[in-house]
């Protein structure tokens, strides 16, 4: 789906979407949005309405559902939460238990893992496999040193606007000349 900010002025923000859309029916139903476009194709969305949340409801969601159907997110008592089909199988590539030079969770916290992975796929292009791929190395790497400065999954996806896992994604994308190995192939594919 393709969404386009057209204007925002006067305190309404006009976007041009899909009008099926998951996130814009929230909006219409939660009474945000117009339910019917204006003569230039656009629907309103009200004042009150915080930008982000239109970002979240709209342009997150489409782009996620584009990358990956199981992307969901829903409003409840008014916090947001996030769900990523697949993290708990991510969650289980990491180790059991606690890191004994850290004293925390090596698969860290799964609502942060959802929240941060959602967050993640809808700002990049990477897909499940290369996800996939690039945790394996990366733990196939940390695994060498006993994980000694290997981060929790959720701040292995980001911490402080850095994404390891995005860097990883970036290697296994461009091809690291340490992927050749024949111990690493066995362990990531």
């Amino acid at each position: 789906m393709k969404v386009d900010l057209v204007e925002m002025s006067n305190g309404t923000l006009r976007i041009r979407l899909d009008g099926n859309s998951r996130g814009f029916k929230k909006m219409v139903k939660m009474g945000y949005c117009s339910s019917e476009p204006n003569e230039e194709g656009c629907y309103e969305v009200k004042a009150k309405m915080n930008i982000e949340l239109v970002y979240d409801l709209v342009v997150k969601e489409a782009k996620a559902s584009k990358e990956n159907d199981c992307l969901k997110t829903k409003v409840v008592n008014g916090k947001r939460t996030y769900t990523v089909c697949w993290i708990e199988e991510w969650r289980k590539l990491f180790p059991r238990g606690l890191n004994e030079y850290t004293n925390r969770l090596y698969k860290g916290n799964l609502n942060e893992c959802n929240k941060k992975m959602f967050n993640f796929l809808s700002r990049s292009d990477y897909e499940k496999e290369i996800i996939f791929k690039a945790t394996k190395y990366a733990l196939s790497l940390a695994e060498r040193n006993d994980y000694r400065y290997f981060p929790q999954a959720h701040y292995f996806i980001e911490k402080d606007g850095t994404s390891m896992l995005g860097q990883y994604c970036e290697l296994i994308k461009d091809g690291d000349e340490n992927l050749n190995s024949t111990d690493i192939n066995k362990t990531i594919l």
